[in-house]
C-alpha cells in the first residue's frame, strides 16, 4: 500500500536557516541595509535580522537565483525522494514562497527557478503545490487535505501545530522550532531521520518491522553497561541499520568521476611545482570502504591528498567544516559527497557522523582530520577533537589507513601512508583513541626526521 507524503522545501529540502545566517547573507544585509543578525533564532530574514517585510522581499529578489539554482538540498534529498517513490508511495511538495502565487512575471520566476534547480539535483517529485505565505497554516491544510497526505514533513512551528492535528507530522530540527512542545510530532535532524521516522509511522499502520523500525540507538552509556556479546551483537544490528538508508551507488560513482577528473587536472600542476614525496603506496588498499586518516596543517593539504591519491577516487569524502561551503572550493566539496558539520551544533555533529556511517557502509572511502583544525604550531601532532575514526571502524569492522604530512610545501613536502588496521571492538574508545594518536604521532615523527635529514643534505650540497 502506497501513502502520500508531503515535504515542504524551505527548511526541509533545503536548509534555509543555514543559508539565512550564513556569512554571505549576513555580510549583504549589513552592507545593504545596515542591519545585523537580532535573532538567530528567528524563522524567516524579517526575523532573524529585524526587517520590514519589504526588506525581506528586496532580499530575496536579489538572492532568488543564487538561492535556487546554487544552493544544494540537504545530503540525501534525492536519494530518498527516489526509494519512498520506489517503494510505491507518492512525494509531494507543499510549499508557500513568497510571490510564488502571483500570476505575473515575478511569480512565474519563482515557480520556474525552483522547479529548474530541483532538476538540476535530480529531484524527481509527484506534484508540486504552492501555497498562501500570508496564511501558512492553513492553506498547506488545504493542500494536504486535497492530496489526502498522509505524512507531511514540515519547520514552521504554525504549520507544524495546526497540520499535526490532521495528519502524521514529521518536525525537520531547526534553531526556530527547538523549543516547540507537541506531543503529535515526531522530531528529524536530517533527510536520512525523516526515511526512518516515514518507515516507522508506515511501519505501525501496517503492524510491519524491520531494522530501520525496530533499531534503537544507544547512548554511551547504554553501551558501556553492555557485555562483550552484548555489544557485539549491537554493533552487528547497527550494519544492517546503516546499510538499509536510501543510497545510489551509481550517483557516487559519477561523482567519484568527476572528482578523478579533476585530480588528474590538479596533480600535474601540484607535481610540478611542489615535487612531493610520497612513502607507502603500497600501503594503499585496492578495495573500497576504508577510513583514511590525517594530519591537518594547513590549505594545501586537501589538494595534496586529492593528487597523491588520484585514481583512488573514493578516498574524497572527506568530512569537513560546514564554513567550507562558502568558499571558493565549496562545490568541490559538494560534488565528493563530503560530510559537513557545525562542530558547535549537536544535531550538525549527528547527521554528519550518519553520513560517514551510510558511506562506509555501502563501501566508499572517508577521510578524517582527527585533530578537528589546522595544526598551526606544524610540529607535534594536535590532540585529537573526537573518536569518530575508531568508532566507526570498530562498529563496522572497517580498517583505518593513516596518512601523515609535512607542513613545509617549499621543499619537497612529504606524504607517508601506513599498513591499515581494524580497532577492535574489545577495546575501549579511550584506548582507541590513543593507539590511534600515538600511530598517527609515529609517522608525523618519521616525517619530521626526514625532512630534517633532506634540508640537512641540501645545506651541505649548497
Amino acid at each position: 500500500m502506497g501513502y502520500n507524503i508531503g515535504f515542504d522545501a524551505d527548511g526541509v529540502i533545503y536548509d534555509t536557516e543555514l543559508f539565512q545566517l550564513s556569512n554571505q547573507v549576513i555580510d549583504f544585509m549589513k552592507k545593504e541595509y545596515n542591519l545585523d543578525v537580532i535573532n538567530p533564532d528567528g524563522y524567516g530574514i524579517k526575523d532573524v535580522f529585524g526587517c520590514s517585510k519589504e526588506i525581506e522581499l528586496d532580499f530575496w529578489e536579489k538572492f532568488v537565483i543564487k538561492y535556487s539554482l546554487l544552493y544544494r538540498p540537504r545530503t540525501w534529498t534525492k536519494e530518498t525522494i527516489d526509494k519512498l517513490r520506489a517503494d510505491g508511495n507518492k512525494v509531494f511538495i507543499i510549499t508557500s514562497k513568497a510571490c510564488a502565487l502571483e500570476k505575473s512575471y515575478r511569480g512565474i520566476g519563482v515557480r520556474l527557478l525552483f522547479e529548474l534547480g530541483l532538476k538540476l539535483n535530480g529531484i524527481k517529485i509527484d506534484d508540486i503545490v504552492y501555497c498562501d505565505l500570508d496564511n501558512s497554516a492553513e492553506s498547506k491544510l488545504q493542500a494536504c487535505q486535497k492530496l489526502n497526505i498522509t505524512i507531511m514533513v514540515e519547520d514552521a512551528v504554525e504549520n507544524i501545530n495546526l497540520l499535526s492535528k490532521h495528519m502524521d507530522v514529521i518536525c525537520m530540527n531547526t534553531l526556530n522550532n527547538e523549543s516547540l512542545e507537541n506531543d503529535n510530532i515526531i522530531r528529524a535532524d536530517d533527510i536520512p531521520d525523516v526515511y526512518v521516522n516515514v518507515q516507522k509511522i508506515i511501519a505501525s499502520r501496517e503492524t510491519k518491522s524491520n531494522s530501520l523500525t525496530s533499531m534503537h540507538i544507544l547512548s554511551v552509556k547504554e553501551k558501556e553497561e553492555m557485555s562483550l556479546e552484548e555489544k557485539d551483537a549491537y554493533y552487528d544490528s547497527l550494519i544492517d541499520y546503516y546499510k538499509s538508508f536510501p543510497f545510489d551507488e551509481r550517483n557516487m560513482n559519477n561523482r567519484e568521476s568527476i572528482i578523478n577528473l579533476i585530480a588528474n587536472i590538479y596533480s600535474k600542476i601540484f607535481y610540478s611545482k611542489y615535487d612531493p614525496i610520497i612513502l607507502g603506496m603500497e600501503n594503499i588498499p585496492k578495495e573500497k570502504g576504508f577510513i583514511y586518516v590525517c594530519n591537518h596543517l594547513c590549505d594545501k593539504d586537501m589538494i595534496f591528498l586529492l593528487c597523491a591519491l588520484k585514481g583512488l577516487s573514493s578516498c574524497w569524502h572527506p568530512l569537513v567544516k560546514m564554513e567550507i561551503l562558502e568558499q571558493k572550493p565549496g562545490i568541490l566539496f559538494r560534488t565528493a559527497q563530503s560530510a559537513f558539520v557545525k562542530r558547535e551544533v549537536l544535531r550538525s555533529r549527528r547527521s554528519s557522523m550518519k553520513d560517514l556511517f551510510i558511506l562506509l557502509s555501502n563501501y566508499f572511502n572517508v577521510l578524517i582530520f582527527p585533530e578537528g583544525t589546522y595544526n598551526k604550531t606544524q610540529n607535534n601532532l594536535k590532540d585529537f577533537q573526537g573518536v569518530s575514526h575508531v568508532y566507526l571502524s570498530q562498529v563496522l569492522r572497517r580498517p583505518i589507513v593513516n596518512m601523515a604530512l609535512t607542513s613545509d610545501y617549499s621543499t619537497n613536502p612529504i606524504l607517508r601512508i601506513d599498513e591499515p588496521y581494524i580497532v577492535p571492538r574489545t577495546m575501549s574508545l579511550a584506548d582507541a583513541k590513543e593507539d590511534s594518536f600515538n600511530r598517527l604521532s609515529s609517522l608525523v615523527e618519521k616525517n619530521k626526521k626526514l625532512s630534517l635529514e633532506r634540508r640537512s643534505e641540501w645545506y651541505d650540497n649548497n
